[in-house]
């Protein structure tokens, strides 16, 4: 007997519990031993909230997608990744992907537009309840009386839009010759 595709709907442990029930159900009823049932698993037989990543591997890959990038132009770009490995959910980790991206291709647009060299850092900290991360660069100051509300262009409101997607707040603001952006989100278990 072969069964392919999704023996589960989410693959939560209750599920294949009544899959095995109705497996021994079906051996019994056609007199056959369990090495004659072959499952082949489906997508839905994954427990996505028990799929985890590293924001630290994410950071990097995209860091050095844009390093390798930036290498094509004579600019001196010092990419630093930084901070703890914080583990996210599958529903964080594509958010986190994605407001990285938005913030590093940000950095690398506006604030070190015209920089001969710079330095561009992406931080990650953790505490028990949240997850802030920082991508900073010490290239050009933001404008003057800058405002998210006012100067802010679609991706930015994209950031914004993504961070409160994560319950989390974004800000951005030139700190000690930096400019930093700041998503900050709680800690979540399993989504």
């Amino acid at each position: 007997i072969i069964i392919s595709g999704d023996v589960a709907f989410s693959g939560a442990d209750k599920e294949y519990k009544l899959a095995a029930a109705f497996f021994d159900d079906l051996l019994k009823t056609t007199d056959l031993d369990k090495s004659r049932l072959f499952v082949v698993p489906g997508n839905h037989d994954v427990d996505r909230g028990a799929v985890s990543f590293g924001a630290e591997v994410i950071a990097s890959s995209l860091v050095n997608h844009h390093k390798q990038m930036s290498q094509l132009s004579e600019q001196h770009i010092n990419f630093e990744v930084r901070g703890d490995d914080v583990r996210l959910s599958m529903t964080q980790a594509t958010q986190v992907a994605l407001i990285l991206n938005e913030l590093v291709q940000n950095s690398l647009e506006h604030g070190l537009m015209g920089v001969a060299q710079g330095e561009l850092h992406v931080t990650f900290e953790s505490t028990e309840h949240d997850v802030t991360l920082w991508v900073a660069n010490n290239g050009n100051p933001l404008p003057d009386k800058f405002g998210l509300t006012t100067h802010s262009h679609l991706g930015l409101q994209i950031v914004g839009n993504l961070a409160r997607g994560l319950g989390g707040t974004f800000t951005l603001a030139d700190k000690l010759g930096y400019a930093v952006a700041e998503v900050k989100f709680p800690r979540r278990g399993d989504d």
